[in-house]
């Protein structure tokens, strides 16, 4: 298992407003989270690969810290 730390576009703020959030995620790589990241409230759905800004490898230490922020 790989631990990423997620930056996704979080919509439902009026037409056109988003805001950017980090969200921390484990999973067997990369391409799999986008499966799972699609199915989360508040994305951006319409171009969800776009909602997604970045995904970063992390270590589980890392994770853990980022869960309990």
């Amino acid at each position: 298992m790989q631990y990423f730390e997620v930056i996704l576009e979080n919509g439902h703020m009026g037409a056109g407003n988003s805001c950017e959030v980090k969200r921390y995620f484990y999973g067997k790589d990369a391409i799999s989270m986008l499966s799972s990241i699609r199915r989360l409230p508040r994305i951006k759905k319409r171009h969800t690969i776009e909602a997604v800004k970045s995904i970063r490898p992390i270590t589980k230490k890392e994770y853990i810290q980022g869960k309990i922020k």
